[in-house]
């Protein structure tokens, strides 16, 4: 019984980091759709960083170590994914920018 307990707890274990490491992806659709802003995301960093380790303490872990493992690459993915919103928030505007300029 204690191997099939190790295998469900390491396929949730993957299966979850899986998904949250998908959060870039998720920022860069809601600055694409404008639900939020990259100046919005500056602005609320640190609300971000408490929901980033909240969301690594509801994932499942066994120790504080884990925890930490878990914790700074998502701080890490978050704090990137700000400034890849900066830069693909400018670029979507220049292209929109230049997207109305073509048109008589």
């Amino acid at each position: 019984m204690r191997a099939s307990y190790y295998y469900s707890f390491a396929a949730l274990v993957l299966f979850a980091m899986g998904m949250v490491f998908e959060l870039p992806i998720w920022i860069l659709a809601l600055v694409r759709l404008r639900v939020l802003t990259a100046d919005k995301l500056r602005r609320n960093r640190r609300i971000g960083f408490v929901l980033v380790v909240v969301l690594a303490i509801l994932l499942p872990t066994v120790d504080p170590v884990s925890l930490l493992f878990e914790t700074l690459p998502l701080l890490v993915l978050f704090e990137a994914s700000i400034w890849l919103a900066v830069l693909m928030e400018r670029r979507w505007e220049r292209a929109d920018e230049g997207l109305w300029a073509e048109q008589p």
